[in-house]
């Protein structure tokens, strides 16, 4: 069985560097995936500060503000994404969703893994 890797979103990054867009475009995306990247930041801070869990709902160990900036900060950059799409390509977001929805579901499953497992050597 051949195992087929998709590299089309690093191909597009690569050739849109190599000279296929041009460098306000690239300035542009840079832009909106690093600010959609930090505004997800503030927006799980703030909201995961103000709201008051009971100790009863808690699920995981940690804060959830562990995985909330992870799932704010891929709705976003996926907001950006389209909203950019109809002006110009937009690789650089394809490999920055594609790490972000990595990022996402690490977290996720790191924040479910410490309630599942007990506290102990294995877990520090």
């Amino acid at each position: 069985m051949a195992l087929n890797l998709d590299f089309s979103p690093l191909a597009g990054v690569i050739d849109a560097v190599t000279g296929h867009a041009s460098s306000t475009e690239l300035a542009i995306e840079a832009a909106a995936g690093i600010g959609a990247i930090a505004f997800a930041w503030l927006i799980a801070r703030a909201a995961c500060r103000r709201v008051n869990v009971d100790p009863k709902w808690k699920v995981g160990k940690g804060h959830f503000d562990r995985v909330a900036f992870p799932l704010m900060a891929l709705v976003l950059v996926w907001a950006g994404k389209h909203v950019l799409e109809s002006f110009q390509a937009v690789s650089f977001l394809d490999v920055v969703l594609s790490l972000l929805v990595a990022f996402a579901v690490i977290r996720i499953g790191v924040f479910v893994l410490g309630h599942v497992i007990h506290e102990g050597g294995f877990q520090r």
